[in-house]
């Protein structure tokens, strides 16, 4: 599994030409991972994105 973080000014995701999320600023995760990782090990590594992510925006870097 593997995860980049990004800081955005916007970002938005579009499936089959419809526009499916959208952010104004703030920080974008792309997260990848194998379809035979257990949901658990995905949940684990969600939530360990999500706390660096909110820990950046927390210090401004």
């Amino acid at each position: 599994m593997i995860a980049l973080i990004q800081r955005v000014s916007r970002a938005s995701v579009t499936v089959a030409d419809e526009v499916t999320g959208e952010i104004g600023p703030g920080l974008l995760v792309l997260l990848a991972s194998r379809k035979t990782m257990m949901n658990k090990r995905r949940i684990a590594f969600v939530n360990a994105c999500w706390a660096t992510a909110s820990s950046v925006m927390r210090k401004g870097k």
